[in-house]
């Protein structure tokens, strides 16, 4: 997924879940801002680049959301996915989108708590947690999880914003209805903290920055990413009105255009061991 953290999310997940994650409806409001992007590399096939996943790996997928990020074309297509989610309607939403592809070797779902995987350790080539972390009470014990299920000389990749990400979006919702100022996502579990936790558990550790321009030109797609979270999803009309009104004058400073900047991460680790020497050297990288 690449958006940002509600409010609130990890004081109470099960309540995430039922709310701004029975499925991908308000996922995708906040997903839709950033058609304006400019980067010559698309968001998802970026992930696919730097995650290097090797070609017939076995691969988990902690917090896949609708199973976007798998449809871009730069992953290998041999690869066997477990797809996993806390919520029930996003892995039904997931499955049949990834696995009507046919580009990957199997594809399955299952409910799941990032906190308590449901498999036995060592079951996995690689894991990826993409934009979800910020979500989960106790980010460590996550990621000792993913861990777990690793086998040897496999990889970890973790993505995240940095607490800069979007800053001039978020302004506007502080000085409309004093939400947060900066990416809460960013700043409950961002690049930095990423870093900091696998270089804690893993070896060769590394950070890839994704850095893009939004040139939003309707002021109503930055409205439906502030109002589809708490606390935006409960303000009044005079409060949307505000955000619409600091919309519109700084459009006009930019000549109808909101420039919003981008700052995103990704950092991948690799678990002690080895792998067998097939999985070691058969990987794919669209880079």
């Amino acid at each position: 997924m690449s958006e940002s953290k509600p409010a609130g999310a990890a004081d109470n997940p099960a309540r995430m879940r039922d709310t701004q994650y029975r499925d991908s409806s308000k996922l995708a409001r906040r997903a839709n801002i950033h058609k304006y992007g400019s980067a010559k590399i698309g968001w998802f096939d970026w992930i696919a680049q730097e995650a290097r996943l090797p070609a017939d790996a076995e691969v988990l997928d902690v917090g896949c959301g609708p199973g976007w990020m798998w449809t871009a074309g730069g992953f290998p297509h041999g690869l066997s996915l477990t797809l996993t989610d806390f919520s029930k309607g996003m892995v039904r939403e997931a499955v049949p989108r990834v696995a009507g592809l046919g580009r990957y070797r199997a594809v399955e779902g299952r409910v799941a708590d990032a906190a308590a995987l449901p498999f036995a350790d060592q079951s996995f080539d690689a894991v990826l947690a993409c934009h979800m972390l910020y979500h989960v009470p106790d980010p460590g014990r996550a990621i000792d999880e993913m861990i777990r299920v690793l086998r040897p000389g496999g990889i970890v990749a973790i993505t995240t914003n940095g607490s800069d990400n979007m800053s001039e979006m978020y302004a506007l919702a502080h000085a409309a209805w004093g939400g947060s100022a900066i990416d809460p996502g960013g700043a409950g579990f961002g690049i930095e903290a990423a870093e900091t936790a696998l270089k804690a558990r893993l070896a060769e550790v590394q950070v890839a920055t994704y850095l893009d321009q939004l040139r939003v030109t309707d002021g109503e797609d930055i409205v439906a990413v502030l109002t589809s979270y708490p606390p935006g999803e409960d303000a009044g009309e005079a409060q949307i009105e505000t955000l619409q009104a600091l919309i519109a004058a700084r459009m006009a400073e930019h000549g109808g255009v909101f420039p919003i900047h981008k700052r995103q991460g990704l950092v991948r680790g690799r678990k002690a061991g080895q792998w067998a020497a097939a999985k070691a050297t058969n990987y794919v990288s669209s880079g």
